[in-house]
């Protein structure tokens, strides 16, 4: 709990010092079962501070716990606060294995748990020094807080939009049927596609050739291609349904790896036949 306070308030400090600490997510590998529907006050504490990140803009990414248990009939703190006070920047998560299935002591819950990720047999950090391999929901919890953050280093998102993108780019799985809320495993690739997709969108839609209002659908099938070692490129077609009937926008969008911020569109015109060039993204 104190630790949450220490990230809010240097955010706090460093917001109007050039935003040196410009902190998103926060992950917390901890869970229990001391606070009961009777909130105690070091309960009602604890969730004060999850809401204050949330405030200042932190996604809180929580591992649901080791236990085994049915987290829906026994709360678990922190994972569970989300189900009890609809709290918009919490995300509870469980552990699944290579397999996808879900790990045989995480805790889990279809109106408390978000999703699961990978938590058996993770290799990571030793504190004694070096690698080993370790199991737990607290090694799932890391790969949704580190797909979080890569998706804020290629589009700006508000913490509930973040939250939402996430959940919403899951690979359903039977195996957690009825054990989260998503039925769902973290897919990094299809978040990132789901992110790059609206950066597109947005930036086209800004376009003065396509001003006008027109519902439009994605095609799928994105491709990946190297062509410059300095960016990466990804590469989309537009379908835009106008009054005038639906025509196909193909577009390209580059991203600078050096510094994932600098983007650069280029699109076909569809009434000249021609690429009008790279433009900055807005």
């Amino acid at each position: 709990m104190y630790g949450i306070e220490f990230v809010v308030q240097v955010k706090q400090f460093f917001a109007t010092r050039g935003g040196l600490a410009n902190v998103r997510v926060i992950n917390l590998s901890s869970n229990g079962h001391g606070c009961d529907s009777s909130y105690e006050v070091g309960c009602m504490e604890y969730y004060k501070e999850i809401q204050k990140a949330g405030d200042n803009g932190m996604l809180f990414v929580a591992s649901a716990g080791n236990n085994g248990i049915d987290i829906s009939m026994a709360a678990s703190y922190p994972a569970s606060f989300s189900a009890i006070f609809g709290q918009t920047n919490i995300l509870a998560v469980a552990s699944t294995d290579n397999k996808d299935s879900l790990a045989w002591d995480s805790n889990y819950g279809a109106t408390v748990v978000d999703l699961a990720a990978p938590g058996v047999n993770i290799l990571s950090t030793n504190i004694s020094g070096g690698y080993q391999f370790d199991s737990g929901t607290s090694f799932a919890a890391p790969h949704v807080s580190g797909a979080a953050l890569l998706v804020l280093s290629a589009c700006d998102q508000d913490t509930a939009s973040l939250r939402k993108l996430i959940l919403d780019s899951v690979d359903p799985k039977p195996s957690l049927s009825g054990k989260t809320r998503t039925s769902g495993r973290l897919n990094v690739s299809r978040a990132m596609n789901k992110c790059f997709q609206q950066v597109i969108a947005n930036a086209v839609r800004s376009d003065s050739h396509f001003l006008s209002p027109v519902p439009y659908s994605l095609l799928p099938d994105w491709v990946l291609n190297q062509a410059d070692p300095r960016f990466s490129f990804v590469f989309e077609d537009f379908n835009f349904l106008g009054n005038s009937g639906g025509h196909t926008v193909r577009v390209w969008l580059a991203t600078e790896k050096a510094n994932p911020s600098n983007r650069y569109l280029d699109f076909m015109d569809p009434d000249k036949g021609a690429w009008t060039g790279w433009k900055p993204v807005p």
